[in-house]
């Protein structure tokens, strides 16, 4: 949980989530191995101004997020799946103000060459609409930061377009695919 309106709160998951989607993230062409992959699902309370703590200083209530981890399965060469679900937090009153309402709003993997913390985290992501219909995604990310950028715990998002990159500069790039379909539950 990313703030003093979330880090206090007893989140809840539904028992028996029906929302379920898979995520296949594929590596290619990395420059060294990732020896620890994890990463999370995001999701945020979309209605923290009637149900949130107000924040006595600025007068307001603070974002509400919870990042629960998301496990990254094996399941080939350098492909990788995970299950998140839409549904997975249950709606409540925390504050004595109203039913809090959680939304899903995407995942997250994290990869690192050893899992030391100064390693560069390449942090491939797809958001809510990208999941919901099914998208397929490529990210580009410079190898160059493998396995550690200039500054220590460096987040590498990726460039979904290589276009401005000169085209004899390209071959230090290495994919992430991510893929995503709804299940059947």
């Amino acid at each position: 949980m990313t703030d003093d309106n979330a880090s206090t709160i007893p989140v809840r998951e539904q028992p028996h989530p029906q929302q379920a989607y898979q995520l296949t993230m594929t590596i290619e062409n990395a420059p060294g191995p990732f020896g620890v992959i994890t990463g999370n699902a995001q999701y945020d309370v979309s209605n923290e101004d009637e149900c949130g703590k107000v924040d006595p200083v600025a007068g307001v209530a603070g974002r509400i997020t919870h990042l629960p981890d998301l496990t990254w399965t094996p399941v080939g060469a350098n492909t990788y799946e995970a299950i998140v679900y839409a549904d997975r937090l249950l709606d409540e009153d925390y504050y004595g103000k109203g039913v809090c309402h959680w939304a899903f709003k995407g995942a997250a993997g994290i990869l690192r060459a050893t899992g030391d913390e100064r390693e560069t985290r390449f942090m491939p992501a797809m958001d809510y609409d990208e999941i919901f219909a099914g998208k397929t995604k490529v990210l580009y990310f410079w190898g160059g930061y493998y396995p550690n950028a200039k500054y220590a715990n460096y987040a590498d998002y990726g460039d979904a377009d290589l276009s401005k990159v000169p085209e004899a500069d390209r071959s230090e790039f290495f994919v992430v695919t991510l893929a995503a379909r709804k299940l059947q539950t």
